[in-house]
């Protein structure tokens, strides 16, 4: 599951180059959190329930116990991942928006002089 926290935050922190990217990445981040991150937080649920069962009856070692800590600690960190996204999106589409309107005084200037 790691890997799957990983490649969510990778994409989900992706800076888009152009409108069609930003679109395509709220509505991504947008899936993310309203459908994904509750699959993964119910497959959590069960490693957690199965790791506290093997506790009980395995020696697991530092590296296994490091590995699991870890997959909680990337369900932890979501939240702030989807905050900096929005930050990042809020942060182009003005960016986008100024280029529009610069854009558009340049047309507007070429046409009517």
């Amino acid at each position: 599951m790691c890997s799957e926290f990983e490649e969510i935050t990778e994409k989900a922190l992706t800076t888009p180059a152009d409108t069609k990217e930003l679109m395509e990445l709220k509505a991504y981040v947008d899936e993310v959190e309203s459908h994904t991150i509750y699959i993964l937080e119910r497959r959590l649920m069960e490693s957690r329930t199965t790791l506290a069962f093997l506790i009980e009856y395995v020696n697991i070692s530092t590296l296994e116990m490091r590995c699991n800590a870890n997959t909680f600690a990337w369900y932890d960190r979501m939240q702030d991942v989807f905050d900096e996204h929005r930050a990042i999106v809020t942060e182009k589409q003005i960016q986008f928006e100024d280029a529009l309107k610069v854009c558009f005084h340049v047309l507007r200037f070429t046409v009517y002089g």
